[in-house]
């Protein structure tokens, strides 16, 4: 396309956002602004999602105003057209293509179906379904939460669903390890994308975490985020090239690539390991101070960390600060609030806990606020302690108490449901040819020379000999899983597969799925220790630490492989160490001082770097005396800093992270939407366009490109079979899978490949029904009410996409209950090409009478759908700006910003919905044969 300032288009993908401007273009982009909807976009001119929209001669064309005018001709003047038209007063003037209006008329369907381009009964039927579906997905009440590939665990719903509600949420996600926080993180951004809320993110995490976000948001939420290196990142205008951005933080101490990032607009900042953000009163680390500027110019932000606000209020106000620093400004204040906390949190506990609550507790609850509304609560408690009364007064602590609106905190205690964990140690005599001061030291020798002398690759040998089953194995290098996993796989004719950094995604993903065959599929997965993250591998059991980590956090990350929610059995932990040697150090002291294999440990991070300097020494002199009395000293430490973060556990905030049964009504929502899965739909729009699928197994399928396929764009469909299955429990077992759900890109794909186009728009469809006279003939639109706005608005929550249906015969009867499509689908008989065309020709006067009384009957309908809508709209926005605006007068962490954007959300939904107009999505001509 060649592109001119002043020239009007259409958006492709946003058909509400009326008709567009261009505003700018140079040789890579062009930007667009939309008077309509008020909405400025950007695009790669190479591939715009825009139509031109050119008027004829004959046409009508309306102006800014709403005036209707006649176009007699027409030129054009450095790519933008000047039209020549004349008003109802036969008056004729130049009207710039500028000075259009930015309505868009929205009766295609009839011009294509007057014209002769028709299509056939099936494909007006995939339309109407398209039309059904996506109406019925967007009003879903959990909207964004259905399609990602994930375990319904109702905690990480309950928190994904009470946040992505928020306009540019600013939250912090805190969840003890393997609880999920990124999962959470996950279906936030996956929700606010699908809403319209948020359009560009950016994903700031360590080194070390880049692959494992960049898998987890493309296989579990089908989202594609580009990864910026330092090359990338130093590339002119980087950071507005893509609108999802994954990037390691260690980029932003290159000053080119900060300032880059600070010049673009973010509608959503994620922040992981955010605990590594050191912040003191004296000083700022230079890691703080990058997302904090970063976290200025986003209007949303996530923070992730497993690390306890109980380790350092200094820290956590630190990360508050960042979320909210006009709530969170003075440090000493903050902290006087949460001891204050602190002297009530046994009263809290009672008030949950207890049967009866002691007129004590009640006294400490009440002082905790002069609000008037817990006074009344506390006092009807003490006359009556009903649980109606408790829960009442616990539900209104939750929504007012301290930092419930911004942090979320599960803890494996609250949740429940994890397996034990049991250690399996086995003592080895190290080998002469190994240094006894390397925690891995087979890397300091060729593969032929330690695999043959190493003791360990006999016991891993032994070890599935004895148990035949799945072993997950886990060593530090990418080599040295590499040389194991050959020499398993050749010498010893295991079905083994490695699953390292250097391989490519589909690599991963084929390995993984290797293992996960629980027929024919590999017994061993050897990863290495970056290799392995961002997988998750529960349905095995056994997990052999062929060395071990440095760090307690990569010890938990190792096991957190296998101990995660869905876990069914009790996880062995097999450690074979050297004796004498530093592994037999670190082994003890994981064990003995921090308890690290038996329960997840919060406490690991501060621990070893306390102890790190006198490890070392221990590992140097390898004097018994002293390294029990470093394994004293950890112990002890270790069950003092437990205490604490248990006796100083946020019980109100627990409830907030998750309240059971609200959790799991999400859930059982969601279990139901997908009872009703897309295979249906999806195999209709396979037969339409000519795709090719074939059963694999079991709830599972390889679609493929067909010969006679009518598209070289079908959704999803490349030049390689793919594999989908709408079966949540398989797509689990097989990441290599696509997880067809009504969210998919796939589905939702298709629905735009068909709605956004003319397939099935003008239809002609015989039908052979012995009850209706012969040669009947009847007009069938489709009319859905449109508003001119964009999705962040949320207009379409009050204002869906209603599919208005109406069959009128050509005496202008109704039989729209009658004749409904299912019907008509069933009834329908053969015809050609040649014999609809003739139909239409001959009866297109009668045929334009019949849809003249259709549409105006749909019209009809749009005032009262209208004041529908804006009734809908005042209630819903008024309920929650009030409630709002009153939880912030006791609440200071409800932040001004929130309450602004709804007042005027409301005032965009109101004038865009006063506005709305009926477009005709679809025509079809029914003739019942003899």
């Amino acid at each position: 396309m060649s592109f001119s300032v002043g020239q009007r288009y259409l958006s492709t993908t946003e058909l509400e956002l009326g008709l567009g401007i261009i505003t700018q273009v140079d040789h890579r982009m062009v930007e667009i602004f939309f008077p309509a909807a008020e909405e400025r976009r950007t695009y790669a001119s190479n591939n715009a999602p825009l139509s031109r929209i050119a008027y004829k001669i004959g046409d009508t064309v309306t102006d800014r105003e709403g005036n209707e005018f006649k176009v007699l001709e027409f030129t054009e003047n450095n790519g933008v057209y000047i039209y020549f038209v004349e008003d109802s007063s036969g008056e004729t003037r130049p009207m710039p293509e500028l000075e259009v209006g930015d309505q868009v008329a929205l009766n295609a369907p009839w011009e294509r179906l007057a014209a002769g381009n028709i299509d056939g009964g099936q494909w007006f039927h995939l339309r109407y379904k398209s039309l059904i579906e996506r109406e019925r997905l967007e009003q879903a009440p959990y909207y964004g939460l259905m399609g990602p590939r994930i375990s319904l665990t109702p905690h990480q719903f309950f928190i994904a669903n009470n946040v992505a509600q928020r306009p540019a949420p600013r939250v912090l996600l805190a969840d003890e390890v393997g609880l999920g926080k990124t999962i959470e993180a996950g279906l936030i951004i996956h929700q606010q994308l699908m809403n319209g809320r948020a359009s560009r993110v950016l994903i700031s995490v360590p080194d070390t975490l880049v692959h494992q976000w960049l898998v987890e948001m493309l296989r579990k939420f089908n989202l594609h985020f580009s990864v910026y290196d330092k090359q990338r990142a130093m590339e002119p205008n980087a950071f507005e090239q893509n609108q999802l951005i994954l990037i390691s933080n260690k980029l932003w101490n290159e000053e080119e690539i900060l300032n880059s990032a600070l010049a673009a607009d973010w509608d959503l900042l994620v922040v992981d390991e955010a605990h590594h953000l050191h912040w003191s009163e004296q000083e700022a680390s230079p890691e703080y101070q990058h997302v904090q500027q970063l976290s200025e110019k986003a209007a949303g932000l996530l923070l992730l960390t497993a690390t306890p606000e109980q380790l350092g209020l200094e820290g956590h106000f630190a990360r508050l600060h960042l979320l909210d620093p006009q709530r969170f400004n003075d440090l000493n204040q903050f902290i006087d609030q949460e001891e204050s906390y602190f002297t009530v949190s046994s009263a809290i506990n009672e008030l949950i806990d207890a049967s009866n609550v002691s007129e004590e507790s009640l006294d400490k609850i009440q002082a905790m606020s002069d609000d008037s509304v817990l006074s009344d609560l506390v006092q009807s408690l003490r006359n009556d302690q009903t649980s109606a009364n408790r829960n009442k007064l616990i539900n209104h602590l939750i929504d007012h108490h301290g930092t419930g609106r911004v942090l979320f905190r599960n803890t494996r205690a609250a949740i429940k449901g994890f397996p034990q964990r049991v250690l399996v140690e086995k003592a080895l005599e190290r080998p002469e040819l190994y240094s006894a001061f390397k925690l891995t030291p087979e890397t300091d020798h060729e593969p032929s020379q330690w695999l043959a002398a190493d003791p360990r690759v006999n016991y891993l040998v032994e070890l599935y000999k004895e148990l035949k089953e799945k072993l997950l194995v886990i060593c530090h290098d990418a080599e040295t899983a590499l040389a194991l996993e050959e020499h398993l796989r050749l010498r010893e004719g295991y079905r083994t597969t490695a699953f390292h950094e250097g391989m490519s995604i589909i690599e991963q993903d084929r390995s993984a799925a290797y293992f996960a065959d629980m027929e024919d599929g590999a017994q061993l997965l050897i990863c290495s220790e970056i290799g392995s993250e961002g997988r998750n591998f529960q349905f095995a059991h056994h997990i052999v630490m062929f060395d071990l980590p440095s760090h307690p956090d990569l010890l938990e990350q190792r096991i957190g492989r296998l101990d995660r929610i869905g876990q069914t059995e009790d996880i062995k932990i097999h450690v074979p160490y050297f004796t004498s040697s530093v592994q037999d150090i670190y082994k003890r002291w994981y064990d003995e001082g921090l308890n690290a294999f038996s329960k997840s440990c919060a406490t690991g991070d501060a621990l070893i770097q306390k102890y790190q300097e006198e490890i070392n020494q221990c590992v140097m002199s390898m004097d018994d005396a002293a390294i029990a009395a470093l394994i004293n000293k950890t112990a002890a430490d270790n069950e003092e800093l437990t205490a604490k973060i248990e006796n100083g556990r946020d019980r109100l905030l627990e409830l907030n992270s998750c309240q059971p049964e609200r959790a799991l009504n999400i859930v059982h929502t969601i279990e139901d939407f997908e009872f009703d899965d897309p295979k249906k739909f999806m195999d209709m729009a396979y037969n339409c366009f000519g795709v090719d699928r074939e059963r694999h197994s079991e709830n599972t399928w390889v679609v493929q490109a067909g010969e006679q396929m009518l598209t070289d764009h079908f959704p999803g469909v490349g030049d390689e079979p793919i594999t989908v299955t709408y079966d949540r429990e398989r797509a689990l077992e097989r990441e290599d899978f696509h997880f067809l759900t009504w969210e998919h890109p796939m589905v939702t794909g298709v629905m735009d490949l068909v709605l956004d186009h003319h397939y099935g728009n003008a239809s002609f469809t015989l039908i052979k029904d012995p009850r209706i006279p012969a040669g009947t003939l009847y007009v069938e639109t489709l009319h859905t009410p449109v508003v001119q706005a964009t999705k962040a608005s949320q207009c379409y929550r009050f204002m869906p996409n209603s599919v208005i249906r109406h069959v009128v015969s050509h005496d202008n009867k109704d039989f729209t209950q009658y004749l409904t499509d299912q019907h008509i689908h069933e009834h329908r008989q053969k015809i050609s090409k040649a014999l609809r065309h003739e139909v239409i020709k001959s009866q297109k006067e009668l045929i334009y009478k019949v849809f003249q009384v259709a549409e105006s009957q749909a019209k009809k309908k749009l005032s009262g759908i209208i004041d529908e809508a804006k009734q809908n709209a005042t209630e819903a926005l008024d309920l929650e700006i009030n409630r709002l605006t009153t939880l912030k007068s006791i609440n200071p962490n409800v932040r001004q910003e929130e309450i602004d954007a709804l007042i005027e959300q409301k005032e965009i939904c109101l004038n865009a919905i006063q506005g709305g107009q009926i477009k005709l999505e679809a025509i079809r001509v029914i003739v019942n044969g003899s």
